[in-house]
């Protein structure tokens, strides 16, 4: 899940909205949705410091079956540095030891 979250918010940050769109359904948050809350956000958007992925934290969604789990993403710019927007990412245990991720919402209001 780590790998894949670094890959969708590298996608985000290079303005791969369709890549990202492919990657997870696109069923919550299509290419033109993404695209309009990066710009929403505002400034040059970076890819966040590595070592923020080593606080990484990934948490079941209780009740769910195939097991759920979400993990929430600081957005970094180049003006800012970290902001209040987040990136929350869902990922989906269908078989087991196998995820597949669903963006389910990339904005300030989050918090």
């Amino acid at each position: 899940m780590l790998v894949a979250t670094s890959m969708i918010m590298g996608a985000i940050v290079d303005g791969d909205f369709a890549g990202v769109e492919r990657m997870t359904g696109g069923e919550r948050m299509s290419a033109p949705d993404l695209e309009r809350a990066v710009s929403r956000i505002g400034g040059k958007l970076i890819r966040p410091p590595v070592s923020s992925y080593e606080k990484q934290s990934f948490s079941e969604v209780t009740g769910t079956q195939p097991r759920r789990f979400e993990t929430r993403v600081a957005i970094w710019t180049a003006g800012q540095g970290r902001t209040k927007a987040e990136l929350v990412l869902r990922f989906h245990e269908d078989i087991p030891d196998t995820v597949w991720p669903e963006v389910i919402s990339l904005s300030v209001e989050d918090h």
